[in-house]
C-alpha cells in the first residue's frame, strides 16, 4: 500500500505544483515516478524515447490510472496542466487565489482552492492523507461512495458555472 499512497501523493504534489501561485519547476526525467532519495540531476540516464512515446498518446485518464505503475498518468497530468497554463497564462500569473471550504465526513482528506481572473475560474481539489482511505487491491481510485456527503463549497451562484474536468480531457478547455 505504501507505493500506492506514495504515487497518489506524487500526483497531488504535481497538481499543486502546477496550480498554486508561482512557477512550476520540474527536474528533467521526473515526468514518470522517481524514487530517488536525493534531487535528481542530469547525470542519470533518461529514457527520452519512452517519455516521447507516452506524451503523444491521447490515452484516457481512466486507462492511465488503471496502469498507474508505469508512470504515464503523472506525465499526462503534467502535460494537460501545462497545456492549460499555456492557454490561460494570465490566470496563473495574476489570478486570485481563494481557499475553498470543505464540509462533510471526508473533508479532512481534501485540499481545495480556486484561481480566478476576469470570470475564468480554476477549481483544484486534491487528496490529503490518502493512505487512510486506500483499501485493499492495487487501484489508485477510491470507491465513489468514499466522498458521499463531502462537499466543496464554491463561491457565488453554482447555476452559472460551467465545469470542465481538465484532467480527463486530452486537450483541456475543448468541449
Amino acid at each position: 500500500m505504501g507505493f500506492r499512497s506514495g504515487a497518489l501523493n506524487g500526483l497531488v504534489q504535481t497538481i499543486l505544483k502546477l496550480t498554486v501561485p508561482g512557477v512550476a519547476d520540474f527536474y528533467q526525467g521526473t515526468e514518470f515516478w522517481d524514487q530517488s532519495l536525493v534531487d535528481p540531476d542530469n547525470r542519470r540516464p533518461i529514457d527520452f524515447a519512452a517519455r516521447t512515446d507516452a506524451s503523444v498518446q491521447a490515452t484516457p485518464l481512466a486507462e492511465l490510472l488503471a496502469g498507474w505503475r508505469d508512470g504515464r498518468v503523472k506525465q499526462a497530468v503534467i502535460a494537460r496542466l501545462l497545456r492549460l497554463r499555456r492557454r490561460c497564462p494570465d490566470l496563473f500569473v495574476r489570478g486570485r487565489y481563494q481557499k475553498l471550504t470543505l464540509e462533510g465526513p471526508r473533508a479532512a482528506h481534501l485540499i481545495a482552492f480556486m484561481r480566478e481572473l476576469d470570470g475564468l475560474q480554476l477549481v483544484t481539489i486534491v487528496l490529503h492523507l490518502p493512505y487512510r482511505l486506500l483499501g485493499d487491491g492495487d487501484a489508485l481510485m477510491m470507491p465513489p461512495d468514499t466522498w458521499r456527503e463531502t462537499v466543496v463549497c464554491l463561491p457565488g451562484s453554482r447555476s452559472e458555472m460551467v465545469l470542465h474536468d481538465v484532467l480527463r480531457r486530452y486537450d483541456p478547455l475543448v468541449t
